[in-house]
Parts: C-alpha cells; structure tokens; sequence
C-alpha cells in the first residue's frame, strides 16, 4: 500500500498527523520516504481505514469519526472539521486503550488474590475454627488451677470473660488425650 497525498489536502494531512503523532516532527525534517512509512504505519495502527489518498478516502475518514463529509472537500474544512474530530477519536481510543489495560491489570490481581486465598484455605487445619486462642486457655487454666474461685462464673468474672467460657476451655481440655 502507497500513500500518496492529493496535491490539494497534502498541507492539512499534514497538520492532522503532526497532531496525532508529535514524534513524528523529528521524521518530517526528515527523507520523504522514511517518512511516509512512519506515518502508515501509525495510522494503520490506529485505524483500518487507508491513509487519506483521494477524496473517497477523506470522505470514509470523515464518516469514521461520524461526520458527514461536506460536498467540497477543502485544505479549511479538513482542518476546522475533520482534524478536531480526528484528534478527539485518537485521545478517546487512547483513553479507551488505557482503560482496558488498567481492567485488565485489575483482573490479574483479583485472580492472584484469588489463587493466593484458595491455596491458603488448602493449608487450613481441618476440623471446626478455634473459639478460643491458646493464651486465653493458658490463662483460664493457671487462674482455675489456684483454686481461688469456688464456680466457673467466678473465674470467668474475675478474667473478664463471658460467662460459660471457663466451663467450655476446661471440659476442652480435659477431654483432649
């Protein structure tokens, strides 16, 4: 595929890709062939259309950005009408590229958290959760073990805990072999 610019629209093409690609600038002060590739190859990479060669061509571009192309096509209308267009299709497709990169890296976390939890659910022990901490039950027992409180309900007052949590860590515990 050739670009070749109509000898008419060749100044505001110009002004279109210049915008669209500001690297471009160094390339222009360059040879003409080099850059004629670089500029196809950006706008191949943007879109699917082919560069603007003919008015047919300036006539899809300006349908693709969802204008309706004039009857005369002009270096002035392609400038005030379509460049603005172009250039705000451009910024909304990098917007949109950038999005679903960003969507995407969030569903690779999700599904490494993900991965992260579910291996560390298999390394859980089996059997219920534990209800009460080993320092708790340490605890329970040295203060029953002193023989200073005649009831569960005054251990558990004097440790601060509900009532009925010293019955339940010490049948626990004697039942363990």
């Amino acid at each position: 595929m050739r670009l070749v610019v109509g000898e008419e629209h060749r100044t505001a093409f110009r002004d279109i890709y210049l915008d669209l690609w500001p690297n471009l600038a160094d390339l222009d002060a360059g040879k003409h062939p080099e850059v004629i590739q670089a500029i196809l190859k950006a706008w191949l990479e943007w879109t699917a259309l082919p560069a603007p060669c003919s008015h047919e061509d300036w006539k899809a571009a300006w349908h693709w950005v969802g204008l309706t192309p004039p009857d005369e096509i002009t270096d002035e209308r392609i400038t005030s009408e379509l460049k603005p267009a172009l250039l705000a299709k451009h910024r909304r497709d990098i917007q949109d590229k950038q999005r679903r990169q960003d969507e995407r890296d969030i569903a690779n976390k999700m599904a490494e958290a993900a991965t992260k939890l579910s291996s560390l659910a298999k390394k859980r022990k089996r059997g219920g959760q534990r209800k009460y901490d080993s320092k708790l039950k340490k605890q329970i027992r040295e203060a029953w073990a002193t023989k200073k409180h005649k009831t569960y309900e005054d251990c558990d007052i004097f440790l601060g805990q509900p009532l009925g949590t010293t019955k339940k860590v010490l049948d626990t515990t004697r039942k363990k072999p």
